[in-house]
């Protein structure tokens, strides 16, 4: 069944997890809005290139949404309060 109106988020949660990011964001543009959900702080192990995540979710027209979340729990967490 189609979908009649855009109303389905997509939220993806990543640190410096860019590699396939702007194909899998625009694929699922197609059925609403798309927030990328951007931690500074990876949940463990050294700090990656966060700063690339934001640049290629821009560059997809997601919403980009920072954050220093130090778990998934609370990415998540984060991820349901703005939903």
């Amino acid at each position: 069944m189609a979908s009649k109106g855009k109303n389905i988020l997509s939220a993806y949660m990543v640190h410096d997890d860019h590699w396939y990011l702007a194909e899998s964001a625009k694929s699922f543009a197609i059925a609403g809005p798309v927030a990328v959900f951007v931690s500074r702080k990876p949940w463990n192990g050294a700090e990656g290139d966060w700063e690339r995540s934001v640049r290629v979710a821009e560059a997809a027209e997601a919403e980009v949404v920072l954050g220093d979340w130090t778990s998934e729990e609370d990415h998540r967490r984060a991820v349901l309060t703005w939903a």
